[in-house]
């Protein structure tokens, strides 16, 4: 129990970030020294009870699709995804496309 609470209390401002952030912008991440640019982009806007497709884009900070994933947790891709009510959250893991910069899924939502 102990350690669900402190695995809440890392996880809660995440999961904060990804719920400001929105379902359609760019980001930038940095992480081992390496800038990362991500997209979001919806096939069309999620409505509740039904599946949305995704893509997730993944460049470096040339605008290069991004090369060399490490696979963490057995997956290359993670995606946690927030209601804006916090009541409902989802961990999945999409599928990396043909083009390796694009993690593709879908989601019910």
């Amino acid at each position: 129990m102990k350690n669900n609470k402190l695995s809440m209390i890392f996880v809660l401002p995440i999961l904060a970030i990804l719920l400001v952030a929105g379902c359609a912008q760019s980001n930038n991440h940095t992480m081992d020294n390496v800038e990362v640019n991500t997209e979001l982009r919806f096939d069309s806007t999620p409505e509740a009870g039904k599946t949305a497709s995704f893509q997730l884009v993944l460049k470096d900070e040339q605008a290069n699709p991004l090369k060399n994933l490490q696979i963490e947790h057995d997956r290359l891709v993670h995606a946690v995804i927030v209601s804006e009510d916090l009541q409902s959250i989802a961990h999945i893991h999409p599928a990396l496309s043909e083009v390796i910069e694009r993690a593709c899924g879908n989601i019910e939502w």
